[in-house]
């Protein structure tokens, strides 16, 4: 059976049981041996957003050093 067979006849519940079956088996059978794989690209990818928004502060300390004819900047 195809995934159309289910929409035309099922109700809103039995989708939603569909979908949950799906997904479990999804992670069971392919997502779940990539565990460590994922943890470590979500943690790589917050410390990239960190260090990006930390750039304008960069920048904003930097020009200010300038406005304010910082001994060191020349």
């Amino acid at each position: 059976m195809d995934a159309s067979s289910y929409r035309r006849g099922a109700p809103s519940s039995d989708l939603s049981e569909i979908r949950r079956s799906l997904v479990r088996r999804l992670w069971h059978d392919h997502v779940r041996h990539y565990r460590a794989r994922l943890v470590v690209i979500g943690v790589l990818t917050a410390i990239t957003a960190g260090l990006a928004s930390l750039y304008g502060v960069l920048i904003s300390h930097a020009l200010t050093l300038f406005e304010r004819h910082y001994p060191r900047i020349r």
